[in-house]
């Protein structure tokens, strides 16, 4: 990947998009947030999920497996 692609790249991801992403429904996804299972950070109201960090942990989850 190159810098500037990575530039580009957005940093996180809305919790809808998470929820998907990772196969649980919008309010456990919420849920998880509230526990501090799922990365996320706050913007006003809006609740945004980490990226790098949700990514790390389904890598590290697949390992486990």
């Amino acid at each position: 990947m190159t810098k500037e692609h990575h530039k580009d790249e957005a940093l996180t991801l809305s919790v809808e998009h998470a929820a998907r992403l990772i196969g649980i429904s919008r309010t456990t996804a919420y849920r998880m947030v509230q526990s501090g299972d799922l990365p996320a950070l706050r913007v006003g109201r809006r609740v945004l999920i980490l990226k790098k960090p949700l990514m790390e942990m389904l890598e590290a989850e697949e390992h486990t497996e």
